[in-house]
């Protein structure tokens, strides 16, 4: 924002004690001014906590103590991305139990192991005066949280030696059909649905 004052609406009055007729007069030039606005409208923490974790489906973001957190009109979906081949699940945004609560939830639960970030667009989330006044007072940044999923199943554990499955991409997408664990073995990095499970190939 910039605050302009026109020429000549501030005086500068010098006082003169002996001739009050004669003193100083001075007019002010035009003034402005930059102001920027900006948000920081920031969780103090989530649940499940950054870091390692053995399944994601939903994440809670909790704002301060006495906060009032909402929806913006805009909200869009929120997108958790793997590390390893940028695939992507997305997420809606929803009021949590609490006031100060937002709730994250993937369109499906992902449990195989690797590094995922969560992106949650700005502007998204809204700070409010209370429960039931809507007006805004702040707004989120973009937000960006990192997991680091430990569990998750191997090839040996989804299909014996001797057995054969259809391999899906985590879109559906059909990439072998009727695959053996040496078919398995050879494909490119990524996640995988194979006999109904998620499994990672590294």
């Amino acid at each position: 924002y910039t605050l302009v004052i026109p020429a000549k609406m501030i005086l500068e009055i010098t006082p003169n004690e002996e001739d009050e007729e004669a003193s100083d007069t001075i007019y002010s030039q035009t003034l402005k001014y930059d102001f920027t606005i900006s948000y920081d409208y920031v969780p103090v923490s989530t649940t499940p906590a950054e870091g390692e974790v053995t399944a994601l489906k939903e994440i809670i973001l909790e704002f301060g103590e006495g906060s009032y957190a909402a929806l913006a009109e805009s909200a869009e979906k929120a997108v958790l991305t793997y590390a390893e081949d940028g695939s992507e699940v997305e997420a809606t945004l929803t009021a949590g139990e609490k006031a100060n609560e937002i709730k994250v939830t993937l369109a499906e639960e992902t449990t195989a192991f690797g590094e995922y970030t969560l992106t949650i667009p700005a502007q998204m989330i809204q700070q409010t005066a209370d429960e039931e006044d809507e007006t805004a007072i702040d707004y989120n940044p973009a937000l960006k949280y990192t997991f680091t999923l430990i569990d998750g199943e191997g090839i040996g554990e989804v299909l014996a030696d001797t057995e054969t499955a259809d391999v899906y991409t985590i879109s559906g997408i059909l990439v072998k059909k009727d695959a053996t664990q040496e078919d398995l073995k050879n494909l490119k990095k990524g996640i995988y649905i194979i006999s109904g499970k998620k499994v990672i190939i590294k």
